[in-house]
């Protein structure tokens, strides 16, 4: 009888066992289960083993929780670094795109800026980007028609001066 065993575990098991699935030559199907021996948690596996011969055997496998849950523990560790690492790297990639699309943004904010002033820039860079591309093409071309237009009024301006003194 294994609760005459003289292994503490397994009559600690079969004592389980027996309180929770009764009567062991009734157990028909597998069963997963948690107990305590010492108050260290140990995981049960129960498989009944029967064949046309006459066998008619309990397989029962009892694993401290603590030897199987060290791999998952090492694998979590490692998990949640893996994690960090990559919302690091993402982090740092978010940055570096973010700068790379609002940098001329912010060129063209300033030349705008300046044209309000009333000072005519030179053109500026053209990016990448195709929707930033378009709008410092646009930004250039209204430049351009500014400097343009301002030449006309002061050559304008300059003819009605001659024409007043004359």
């Amino acid at each position: 009888q294994a609760v005459s065993s003289s292994n503490k575990v397994t009559q600690a098991t079969t004592r389980y066992l027996t309180a929770q699935l009764g009567d062991l030559k009734s157990i028909q199907r597998i069963h997963y289960l948690e107990f305590d021996i010492d108050g260290k948690q140990q995981l049960l596996q129960v498989l009944p083993l029967k064949d046309d011969r006459g066998i008619d055997w309990l397989v029962v496998v009892v694993v401290p929780a603590e030897n199987f849950m060290q791999g998952v523990n090492l694998r979590n560790q490692w998990g949640i670094l893996l994690s960090l690492a990559m919302l690091a790297l993402a982090t740092g990639l978010g940055l570096l795109i973010t700068r790379w699309v609002t940098q001329p943004i912010l060129q063209l904010s300033d030349a705008a800026q300046s044209i309000a002033e009333g000072q005519i820039v030179q053109p500026v860079t053209i990016n990448r980007v195709k929707e930033v591309n378009a709008l410092t093409q646009s930004f250039n071309r209204m430049a351009h028609q500014l400097r343009a237009t301002f030449a006309s009024l002061a050559q304008t301006n300059e003819e009605l001066e001659v024409r007043v003194e004359d």
